[in-house]
């Protein structure tokens, strides 16, 4: 949901396994102590958000066996 973005205090989000679905949120990159993203095996599709790569504090970012479609940003390299 796009609230996450208001949860301004969040450091890791870890919710794999879950059958999730929809859009990974873009939100995601407006916290800012945000460190870990995990959400591999669910059915989130549509493409990564760019906002995730411009994010200084991100150390881990697990999104595999899901349905995400286009291209990995070139921003990955920055993380």
């Amino acid at each position: 949901p796009t609230q996450i973005g208001q949860l301004k205090n969040l450091n890791f989000f870890m919710a794999d396994n879950n059958t999730l679905t929809g859009p990974i949120p873009s939100q995601f990159g407006s916290l800012t102590s945000f460190r870990r993203l995990d959400v591999e095996n669910n059915l989130l599709t549509g493409p990564i958000p760019n906002e995730l790569f411009g994010m200084s504090t991100l150390e881990k970012l697990i999104l595999s066996n899901n349905s995400l479609s286009g291209t990995i940003p070139s921003l990955v390299g920055e993380l």
